[in-house]
């Protein structure tokens, strides 16, 4: 029987893992030959690239351009395409680079790639090779001064795609782009680098860069990168004539993480995908000597890395914040694979499923489509117990919990046809909602993994769910997301979205006259404010804040979204100006909120330079009011603050006028403090010297931590620095103690654990390292091996022995209570070191007998003999 063919699926799952929009227009049909899949640039845009003996494609230079993959559509398949501008007109000598995904979605990694080059006509073809099963072919067109959007096309067996069009824009306007750093000095030599169009503009030693767009395009994305500062990606738009026709971008000091990866034997790994998670397009490979160094991460908070290679368990590995480069080394456990066979409701194989095997709701996965007999076989992201999804078109998902321990059998998974539900997504208005994101799910949220998208009349379709009911739920930018239970079959489930939270208003300054140019800040509201704090802050609304620029002050949250009843905090920053503080803003949606004013006043600033103490600069320091600082570890999330610059520089603005406390810290340093009186009008220099510090980690590894309370007592030691602390250790008996001058320290613990009370160390504390402190008791529990003896016999019948503990006033207290074993013998485990009573008493033919022995308990193993008597 041959196997079934899947449908083309529409939707949002390439809007929810990839930023390539699905849209192939103009269609038409040409002959001749065509470029196969996975071949090299080539003049001819129709020439056949042969494969070599050893399986890999080759270019005209021998240089191996791709390997060759085993699962392919259909042989002979053709696809005709045409590069043009928007005249549509032919746009010859067009690079197009073709990527070939399984599956329904371009998630991950392509299976093969390849690059072409248009003809005189503009045109370019490419054939497919055999195989069958759903595939996704995104393309996209470079060509010297013209930008032009990826484009994806389903490829299906029972309904080829011919022909798809690709439309170049050109670059025809620019848009001045200025990167500063945090304090607002100019970032020189920065690169913006524009991704769809591979072009990157290096910006003056005013930190300016006049970038290439297109009218026509619109908006792109960029990103920004320079030495020593964390990479940032943007989104840039052609000037819309109101707001800051200057773009500015704020760079954040950034550093580099770097390693060696190995497998469980300890040999170096080579060609393992290094990938920094997060909006960041960061990744390398491991070089032959597995070594591997990302740079560009933003610091000062906790980065992730992903570590693939094939044949082995991705890991996860976080880099936590240091001031520093971090040295991160990692090791790959070997993979285990997922096998099994799909087939549908009549027992024929489905080829082109998608089967996604992770955590909860399906993150964090590995993924992989069955063959044309139904078969699949992908790696396990992790041992342990995962979730894994099979889905097909018009096919209720199969979900099922799997067990991954060293491997599986292979799995039968049968798949029944699904049902279908739809309606329309509208506003409070009652008019229809364009591009929302709708789902279906059964207990957890994106479960079953169905999506699609509202069209521009509002109505949505969701195919091959399970019967009965089921939760619906929608998410669209700027509104709150809406969950409604539906019943299956339905065609009319109308869903209404709501309006998130927002705020607009004005700035003034004293005399009531506009602020013109100001930046807005969005942070949560103090824990005192007695109102929950927002869930998340949009990263483009923390500090330095959103840019305004408007003739009359104004500004507003636009399609941000904000938690309705939750508490924030709203800044107001201008040039010589102090900061503006709304300290408390509630976002209401019923009635919603009046506008704020905020006046701001006159301010000053500092300035200044920070070094250690050899006289180095330091750089990445923040510097803020000392009141914006928590009380650890950690840096303020309201108020003004700016970084120091490679040469120690800083310039902190939007201060009061008066007195102000200022204080500068770095993970490597001491915090330094210093008092100034600020004056209108005036930079007053303030330089700042900090000394180099460490941390130490103290971990104690006792059982039963919960029953004991300890106390941590760490002291400076000879002519060592610093101030003796002491601090209470938790349940989970790990501490970690900041800010301790270099040199030798004595760490010493008090605790009602016998086996830890009075232990002692002494560590040597290193800049910028944390070095970590072990107090393990050992095995400091007492265990019993008894016998009891009848008149001086063996006790041959079951004895009840009971335990007491004695304290040092002879109080006794209940501790445990066993009977004897055949022989007489008995056993008390885990006891702690102390006095204890052993009592037993039996009636032996109408005579009690009876016995009891106290004795002091020592760590290890005691023997114990119960002997009982007539009384």
């Amino acid at each position: 029987m041959s196997p079934k063919s899947p449908g083309l699926r529409t939707g949002i799952p390439l809007l929810l893992v990839s930023l390539a929009a699905v849209a192939v227009a103009g269609f038409w049909l040409a002959g001749g030959d065509a470029h196969p899949i996975g071949g090299a640039p080539w003049r001819d845009s129709n020439e056949e690239i042969a494969d070599g003996d050893d399986n890999l494609t080759r270019g005209p230079g021998g240089d191996v351009r791709s390997s060759r993959f085993e699962e392919l559509v259909p042989r002979g398949q053709v696809l005709v395409g045409r590069v043009e501008d928007p005249a549509g007109d032919p746009l010859p000598g067009s690079s197009i680079r073709c990527a070939l995904y399984a599956g329904e979605s371009t998630f991950g990694q392509p299976r093969r790639e390849t690059e072409i080059v248009s003809d005189e006509n503009g045109e370019f073809s490419i054939r497919f090779p055999g195989g069958s099963g759903t595939w996704m072919l995104t393309m996209a067109a470079t060509l010297e001064g013209y930008i032009c959007e990826p484009q994806s096309v389903g490829l299906l067996p029972g309904r080829p795609i011919t022909s798809a069009r690709l439309v170049a824009h050109p670059l025809d306007i620019t848009r001045s782009i200025r990167i500063v750093d945090s304090g607002g000095l100019a970032v020189p030599e920065a690169r913006i680098t524009i991704e769809q169009a591979k072009l990157e503009t290096p910006t003056d030693l005013e930190g300016r860069a006049q970038v290439k767009l297109s009218s026509s395009f619109g908006a792109v994305w960029v990103s920004v990168a320079a030495d020593g500062m964390g990479n940032v990606t943007r989104r840039i738009a052609p000037w819309s004539g109101t707001g800051p026709q200057e773009m500015e971008i704020v760079l954040r000091p950034g550093r580099s993480v770097a390693g060696i990866v190995r497998d469980p034997d300890g040999k170096v790994l080579h060609d393992v995908v290094v990938r920094h998670v997060g909006w960041l397009e960061l990744r390398t490979t491991t070089a032959a000597d597995g070594r591997y160094r990302i740079t560009g991460i933003p610091d000062r908070r906790r980065q992730s890395l992903t570590f693939r290679k094939p044949g082995y368990l991705p890991a996860t590995r976080v880099a936590h914040p240091t001031g520093h480069d971090v040295n991160l080394d990692v090791s790959l456990e070997r993979g285990v694979n997922v096998c099994g066979v799909v087939r549908g409701p009549d027992d024929e194989p489905l080829g082109g499923a998608l089967v996604t095997v992770g955590r909860n709701r399906v993150v964090g996965r590995s993924r992989g489509t069955t063959d044309e007999q139904g078969r699949f076989c992908i790696p396990a992201p992790r041992r342990g117990r995962l979730t894994m999804r099979v889905s097909y078109p018009q096919h209720v998902p199969d979900l099922r919990e799997i067990d991954i321990t060293t491997g599986m059998h292979e799995l039968a998974i049968r798949l029944v046809e699904g049902s279908s539900v739809g309606g329309r997504v509208l506003d409070e208005e009652s008019r229809p909602i364009e591009g929302a994101a709708v789902s279906a799910f059964l207990d957890r949220p994106f479960d079953l993994g169905l999506f699609t998208e509202t069209g521009p009349d509002g109505h949505w379709l969701l195919e091959g769910v399970p019967g009965g009911e089921l939760k619906i739920r929608v998410d669209e930018y700027g509104y709150l997301s809406e969950t409604k239970t539906v019943n299956v079959g339905r065609r009319n489930v109308d869903v209404i979205l709501v309006r998130a939270g927002s705020f607009d208003g004005r700035v003034v300054d004293g005399d009531g006259q506009p602020v013109t140019r100001f930046r807005v800040v969005l942070s949560p509201a103090s824990d005192g404010s007695g109102v929950k704090r927002p869930r998340r802050v949009p990263t483009t609304w923390k500090s330095p804040g959103h840019l305004f620029e408007d003739a009359e002050g104004r500004f507003s949250s636009g399609r941000t979204p904000l938690d309705p009843g939750r508490g924030y905090r709203i800044e107001v920053t201008a040039d010589d100006y102090a900061t503006g503080v709304i300290p408390l803003y509630v976002p209401s949606i019923h009635p919603r909120n009046a506008p704020v004013r905020i006046q701001l006043r006159s301010g000053a600033a500092l300035a200044g330079r920070i070094t250690d103490a050899q006289g180095d600069p330091v750089a990445g320091a923040i510097v803020a009011p000392r009141e914006t600082f928590p009380t650890g570890p950690g840096d303020p999330d309201h108020g003004p603050q700016t970084f120091t610059d490679r040469n120690g520089r800083y310039l902190l603005a939007g201060l009061r006028i008066g007195p102000v406390d200022i204080e500068a810290r770095h993970p490597d340093y001491l915090p330094s403090r210093r008092s100034s009186v600020t004056r209108a009008g005036r930079v007053l220099i303030e330089d700042l010297l900090l000394i180099g510090a460490g941390s130490i980690r103290v971990r104690i590894d006792a059982k039963d931590r919960k029953s004991f309370r300890s106390r941590l007592v760490v002291e400076p030691i000879g002519s060592s620095t610093g101030r003796r602390r002491e601090i209470d250790v938790g349940k989970d008996g790990i501490v970690r103690v900041p800010w301790l001058a270099t040199g030798m320290w004595r760490v010493s613990l008090s605790s009602s654990h016998p086996g830890l009370d009075g232990m002692k160390a002494s560590v040597e504390v290193v800049k910028g390292v944390e070095q970590p402190v072990l107090f393990d008791p050992g095995d400091l529990t007492c265990m019993v091996l008894g016998s009891v003896t009848i008149d001086g016999s063996p006790a041959t019948r079951p004895v009840d022995i009971t335990l007491e503990r004695v304290d040092d006033q002879g109080i006794r207290t209940r501790a445990g209570n066993v009977r004897t074993r055949p022989g007489g013998t008995f056993t008390f485990r885990s006891l702690e070191p102390a006095r204890y009573v052993f009592e037993a008493s039996l009636q032996v033919s109408g005579q009690r007998r009876s016995g009891s022995i106290t004795i002091r308990l020592e760590p290890g193993e005691t023997p114990v003999t119960l002997a009982l008597k007539t009384r």
